[in-house]
């Protein structure tokens, strides 16, 4: 691939599709926007979800407490602001979950877990405790068990794109990279504009040596989400750029996301 085509890929602004996510209609209660908190969701992710779903519960002050607690961002609190509540029963946010959410912000992971596990056992086919689960042992670098947890999330909420781009990235930590790539690839058919997903599709191709196309995913999060452009795609950008004039040996370090 000559430069020219390269830079065309990488800064050639182009708009993303954005499709409905098949996913649960019902509005989201206050217990599973802030288990999605705790499971570490991006903001701008939260945010889509919350206002294509909607809130079963008025964002009343008492409510705002219990989501700051939580850990969500001021920004997505604020933008919660905006949404009409379809129901005006009094808001369901157990005190154990905005404990567990807050544990994670504050990285006290094996405090959340046990939280966490005790709040599965009660409700175990909750996928948002499951994926906060996840998030708790990828955390602290327990792969297999993430897997395990975000698996048991997919099972119950199949048409969460969320859900299949972090299997994809623990599937890339395990150099499992055509599976990383189906899964990655599974979450942009759901959701072409899942930034996150682009970002494990490129970590992905570019462990398998397929550069230019990884070029051209991390480009595709750049459009998607134009200020997350973070260091780490930067240089695996720089390293498939000149991967692709230069083809090295294969990678053996793994960049950190």
């Amino acid at each position: 691939m000559c430069p020219q085509a390269m830079f065309f890929l990488l800064f050639t602004l182009s708009t993303v599709p954005v499709l409905a996510e098949p996913n649960d209609s019902a509005p989201m209660t206050c217990a599973q926007v802030v288990a999605w908190t705790a499971g570490g969701m991006p903001t701008q992710r939260l945010d889509r979800l919350t206002h294509q779903r909607g809130l079963a519960f008025p964002l009343d002050a008492a409510t705002s407490n219990s989501l700051s607690a939580a850990g969500m961002d001021p920004a997505l609190l604020q933008s919660l602001r905006a949404i009409a509540p379809k129901s005006e029963n009094r808001a369901d946010c157990p005190g154990p979950l905005v404990r567990a959410s807050a544990l994670v912000r504050q990285k006290k992971y094996p405090q959340a877990q046990s939280i966490l596990q005790k709040l599965i056992a009660a409700d175990p086919s909750n996928p948002a405790l499951h994926f906060a689960m996840g998030y708790v042992h990828q955390q602290q670098d327990d792969w297999d068990e993430a897997s395990d947890s975000y698996e048991a999330a997919r099972a119950l909420m199949p048409g969460l794109s969320d859900i299949h781009s972090r299997l994809a990235y623990l599937l890339y930590r395990s150099d499992d990279g055509d599976d990383a790539i189906a899964e990655a690839r599974t979450a942009l058919s759901i959701d072409p504009g899942n930034g996150e997903a682009y970002r494990f599709l490129g970590l992905g191709l570019y462990a398998s040596g397929r550069y230019p196309a990884a070029v051209h995913a991390f480009s595709s999060r750049w459009r998607a989400s134009p200020t997350t452009l973070t260091f780490t795609m930067i240089w695996v950008l720089r390293s498939a750029i000149k991967a692709t004039w230069m083809p090295p040996h294969p990678p053996t370090v793994k960049p950190l996301p």
